[in-house]
């Protein structure tokens, strides 16, 4: 999880970078004073968002421990496809986690994140994981772990088989 955080401060510093850049040349030099955006302030968000993502990850994985999974890996990640958060075994199938934590659901509810376009990032990922690991025989599933962390009042809801390969 940490070199994750890294990768994005890394590509939020960049962006400031080059916003402030452009920014300057538009104005013919100096950066004035009403620019109200600050590099800074967005790392810390991130930061924070990261911090707040990888607390959710290891409840997920103390809730799954705990329903008797067996640990496989976490934050597998395959360049231009995607990551997968958690992957366990529940008996003979590989059950891969996308896990998403949240502060409120006041905005939109977490399960609705998980839209079809990253459920199809996660199977080219879990595609990948499965012919890197030759495990051609085992069934495949994929879980949906929503943690919400309202103030220290934290809930965390599991969602066994919560979308196939080739369902909408």
């Amino acid at each position: 999880m940490i070199g994750t955080a890294r990768r994005l401060l890394r590509r939020v510093s960049f962006f400031c970078m080059k916003f402030l850049s452009a920014l300057k040349l538009r104005r013919g030099g100096a950066v004035g004073g009403e620019v109200r955006f600050s590099c800074a302030e967005n790392e810390d968000k991130v930061r924070d968002i990261a911090i707040l993502g990888a607390k959710g990850e290891k409840l997920a994985k103390k809730l799954l421990k705990k329903k008797g999974y067996k640990f496989i890996a976490n934050n597998y990640n395959v360049p231009g496809q995607g990551e997968i958060d958690l992957i366990f075994a529940d008996g003979a199938a590989i059950v891969f986690v996308e896990v998403k934590t949240r502060r409120s659901e006041s905005f939109v509810p977490a399960e609705k994140v998980v839209h079809f376009g990253k459920q199809k990032k996660l199977f080219k990922a879990a595609d990948k994981f499965v012919r890197v690991n030759k495990l051609y025989d085992r069934p495949l599933r994929f879980d949906v772990v929503i943690v919400i962390d309202d103030d220290g009042n934290v809930e965390v809801r599991h969602y066994e088989n919560a979308f196939r390969p080739g369902k909408r």
